[in-house]
């Protein structure tokens, strides 16, 4: 029999908001019809979008996370020409380009003297640098509306990419906490933590003698409304031999009160385990314990 508290992820996946019957006709060919098979979707890939240069510097054909200041529009004046948007940064000048593009649209999007965060391949052309059709477009403030690591699923015809993350999203956050998946990934513990100090978090991996690879430890907190966000990336590279595996531990000064979570990868983005608290801030020192590791 199926225990209780596994019955939510069984509900069909249009139960999940914003997925009507198109849509779910759509994820179904690549998933299945029930929020449990989005929960076991896993991805195929990742965008990077942590590299973050000025426009001088930018490597072509990298997908690239830049602020800029919106210069001027030049409208295409036969449909088969693109759209263009000029921006700069304080090291040097960019064209956006968009075919098929509505004036009006662009024009909210990317008005002139306003400054905007730009997501996508930068490629050259004719010695001018390019951004063809950004996939992200928002205001410095609204930054974390984007994933600096996007996840990349299994798609079919029809369906594109943002819709069936949001849907995977949107499953893992029907997943209950389970004891026996705390035990691998970690328990939920409430960490108090004084205003401006700093969160620990150690851990040991298995590391057999001649291995050297780098792990990485990605902060999460929980946006109410947006999903897991990555507030911070630390790489630690490793070296394999001792019998008790490899030791280390990252910090995080003044992580926001909440729910936390820290992904332990591999440097190519495959998990090891993870790490789920939450935060409460305290204005005294919260108690702590002396422990000698062998």
């Amino acid at each position: 029999m199926r225990p209780a508290i596994l019955f939510p992820l069984f509900a069909d996946i249009r139960t999940l908001s914003g997925v009507g019957p198109k849509l779910e006709k759509l994820i179904q060919k690549v998933a299945g019809p029930r929020l449990v098979d989005l929960v076991f979707d896993l991805p195929v890939g990742v965008v990077d979008r942590s590299y973050r240069p000025k426009l001088a510097a930018a490597e072509t054909g990298r997908i690239a996370t830049v602020e800029v200041t919106v210069l001027e529009h030049r409208p295409n004046r036969v449909k088969t020409q693109p759209y263009k948007v000029m921006v700069s940064d304080d090291t040097s000048m960019m064209e956006l380009v968009f075919f098929r593009a509505h004036a009006d649209y662009l024009a909210g999007l990317l008005p002139v003297k306003a400054k905007r965060i730009l997501s996508g391949r930068i490629e050259r052309f004719k010695d001018r640098l390019q951004m063809a059709h950004p996939d992200y477009v928002v205001a410095p403030e609204d930054i974390a509306s984007f994933p600096l690591h996007e996840p990349i699923y299994p798609l079919t015809e029809g369906l594109t990419a943002r819709p069936m993350a949001k849907a995977v999203r949107g499953a893992l956050e029907k997943v209950p906490a389970m004891p026996e998946w705390q035990a691998l990934f970690g328990t939920h513990a409430i960490m108090h933590v004084q205003k401006g100090a700093k969160l620990y978090l150690y851990n040991a991996v298995f590391a057999p003698r001649g291995l050297h690879t780098r792990l990485v430890h990605d902060w999460q907190w929980l946006n109410p409304g947006r999903g897991w966000q990555s507030q911070q990336r630390i790489p630690v590279d490793i070296a394999g031999g001792r019998e008790d595996g490899y030791r280390f531990y990252t910090t995080k000064t003044s992580p926001q009160p909440g729910q936390w979570q820290v992904n332990i990868m591999t440097g190519d983005g495959r998990s090891v385990g993870r790490v789920r608290f939450a935060v409460e801030e305290q204005a005294v020192p919260p108690a702590t314990i002396t422990k000698t590791l062998k």
